[in-house]
């Protein structure tokens, strides 16, 4: 934590922070050592998975002057999946009152990040400490807190040698998800999408050309393939439809 005019700068610290003991079950919470920015050992929180499992960690509780600005500053990885319905977010917490907490969304466009190397992305979090809750009181009890479902992210903290370096164009908009280290290139080479990033190099079995192709983010099937072996029709079937039963069939809809 340092003091420059007035302001507090506090960077995430991993080993300060823990798994929400409130959360009993499928929380998806680790600290570990990964291979970070500039390829050096760096100890970071990986949180959350692809399912609908709610994942938390939090810091302390830690008395603060009233009336304090502060930025929480951090590196982030992943956090999106492909279908638009992740949560990945940060909430800061006064007095225990989690009903009036400072939400900060984290994922897609909501907040820009400060900067982008190599599909970490640096934010910078203004906050305000506000006033104490009694009178003749001049600290605040503040928490933070980390959450992440159906995407899993990883959290870094916000060294000073990052500073030094330059930062990078961030990635195509049209890209449904952001790059994520539990992909050997940072993101599937089999997804409907993957051709934005791999160009033909993608393992995706259908028109790689096409973005409509396979299953879309909204769950629309738009090519499918079926085995019609050992298929029964009833007598009088109007076989000029069958295109139109298939479609029924895969997608609910008549």
């Amino acid at each position: 934590m340092s003091d420059t005019n007035n302001i507090i700068y506090r960077t995430f610290d991993p080993r300060k922070w823990k798994p929400n003991p409130l959360i009993t079950s499928n929380n998806k919470a680790e600290r570990t050592f990964i291979t970070g920015i500039g390829g050096k050992l760096t100890e970071v929180y990986c949180l959350g998975d692809w399912n609908w499992h709610w994942s938390e960690i939090e810091n302390p509780r830690t008395a603060m002057k009233s009336n304090t600005d502060c930025v929480f500053t951090f590196w982030l990885n992943g956090g999106e999946n492909d279908r638009n319905d992740e949560v990945c977010q940060l909430k800061i917490i006064f007095n225990g009152d989690e009903d009036n907490a400072m939400t900060f969304k984290l994922n897609r466009h909501y907040i820009k990040p400060e900067k982008h190397i190599g599909g970490w992305y640096r934010y910078e979090i203004p906050f305000k400490i506000p006033e104490a809750g009694e009178p003749g009181e001049e600290n605040v009890i503040v928490q933070l807190k980390f959450a992440a479902m159906s995407a899993p992210c990883a959290i870094m903290p916000d060294n000073e040698e990052f500073a030094e370096l330059s930062g990078e164009e961030f990635p195509d908009p049209k890209i449904p998800q952001r790059s994520n280290i539990v992909f050997n290139d940072g993101y599937p080479r089999d997804a409907w999408w993957s051709h934005l990033i791999f160009g033909e190099s993608t393992t995706y079995s259908e028109n790689k050309n096409n973005d409509n192709q396979g299953i879309s983010g909204s769950g629309m099937v738009n090519s499918f393939t079926f085995d019609f072996k050992g298929a029964v029709f009833e007598e009088g079937f109007d076989f000029s439809k069958i295109g139109e039963t298939i479609r029924e069939a895969a997608t609910g809809e008549s």
